[in-house]
C-alpha cells in the first residue's frame, strides 16, 4: 500500500474535516499527557485503520487490485461483460419505486428516518441529533439498504 499513502491521507483528512465544528474544536483543543493533541491521535488511528482494515472506508471505496510486478497490464485482455441495467428506465421512476418500497415494507419509523437521512439527504451520522449510537445507526441503515436492494432486484418474495 505504499503507493496509496497520499490517497489514504487525503481520505482521512477529508473524513476528519466533515466532522462538526464542535468535534473538531474538541480534537484540536484537548491535549494528552504527553503533549500531543487528540487530533494527532485521531489522524494516526484513522490512517492505521484505513490501511489495515479490509472493512475501512478507504478499502471499501478504493478496493486495490493486487498486481504482480512482472505483468504488463497493457497486454492483459479483458473479457467483455454485459451488465444488465435498464438505461431506458428514468431515474425518477426508480426513485418512486424506492420510495414505495420504503413505505410498504413495514420498516419502523426510526429505520425509515435513518435510511432517508443517510440515503436521500446524504448526511453523515455524526450530524444525527437523536440518542442512538453511530454503530446502531449504521447497522439499521445497512439492513434497510440490503432489504430494499433485494426487493428491487426481485430477490425477496415479501
Amino acid at each position: 500500500m505504499p503507493d496509496e499513502a497520499t490517497d489514504v491521507l487525503n481520505e482521512v483528512l477529508c473524513f476528519t474535516l466533515q466532522k462538526s465544528d464542535e468535534e473538531l474544536e474538541t480534537l484540536l483543543q484537548t491535549v494528552n499527557k504527553d503533549g500531543t493533541r487528540w487530533l494527532d491521535g485521531h489522524i494516526l488511528k484513522s490512517i492505521r485503520l484505513n490501511v489495515w482494515s479490509p472493512t475501512s472506508p478507504y478499502q471499501h471505496k478504493y478496493k486495490s487490485i493486487p498486481i504482480e510486478g512482472n505483468i504488463d497490464i497493457s497486454k492483459v485482455e479483458l473479457e467483455d461483460t454485459h451488465i444488465d441495467v435498464d438505461m431506458d428506465e428514468p431515474i425518477p421512476d426508480r426513485k418512486k419505486e424506492l420510495d414505495e418500497i420504503l413505505q410498504n415494507m413495514g420498516f419502523s419509523p426510526l429505520a425509515q428516518e435513518v435510511f432517508e437521512f443517510k440515503f436521500f439527504q446524504r448526511k453523515s451520522f455524526s450530524r444525527w441529533e437523536v440518542k442512538e449510537s453511530r454503530k446502531q445507526l449504521y447497522e439499521t441503515y445497512n439492513r434497510v439498504r440490503i432489504l430494499i436492494r433485494g426487493k428491487m432486484e426481485g430477490k425477496l418474495l415479501f
